[in-house]
């Protein structure tokens, strides 16, 4: 029937990211949820990984809009060749990237978060319709593991202070939430 292949593509264009071909911040929010539901019910670990492309302005202002694109593409696709099994890579916006790690523990997060960071640390990016080199392109991670209990909202926003005190820090590595000084401190009197 033409009208549900119709429905059928309308549904998958407003899934994915047209850019980078990557689940969006829509559809993150979803599967999330349902994965949180599973970590109440079973005890599941879920942590995520928000990674942020270092000074992509810069890129965008040097190179062009067209360069800043496939520098995200190319961006999402090292991130999805990274990850395996059910584990999810998400444009969650701008340079903005998100990965899902459903029974995965703090500790695995922050390895593999790591890994990618180390792995970017290495690459060094070259136009292809010019051979000219645009050197390398770093990206800042902020590592959570879900709470049980705690909200989706409360959730991604410990990720993402932990992403900004990389980028802090001074950009181009990973923060984990348990790095992360206490928000106050609580003294006795005596």
């Amino acid at each position: 029937n033409e009208i549900l292949a119709a429905r059928e593509i309308l549904r998958a264009k407003a899934s994915y990211d047209s850019l980078t071909g990557l689940l969006n911040h829509e559809e993150i929010l979803g599967i999330l949820d349902k994965e949180l539901a599973r970590s109440e019910r079973d005890g599941a670990c879920v942590s995520i990984i928000m990674a942020d492309i270092d000074h992509f302005k810069n890129i965008n202002d040097t190179y062009g809009h067209l360069v800043g694109d496939k520098v995200l593409r190319n961006t999402a696709e090292v991130l999805k060749e990274c990850v395996k099994g059910k584990d999810l890579v998400v444009r969650y916006g701008g340079e903005e990237f998100v990965i899902l790690l459903p029974d995965t523990p703090l500790t695995g997060a922050v390895i593999l978060a790591e890994k990618i960071c180390n792995y970017f640390k290495n690459l060094n990016w070259k136009r292809k319709d010019s051979s000219q080199f645009i050197g390398p392109v770093y990206l800042s991670f902020g590592v959570a593991r879900y709470r049980t209990g705690e909200s989706m909202e409360s959730f991604i926003q410990r990720a993402d202070k932990a992403l900004y005190k990389s980028k802090q820090d001074g950009r181009c590595r990973v923060t984990c939430e348990a790095d992360r000084e206490p928000e106050f401190k609580i003294t006795a009197a005596i």
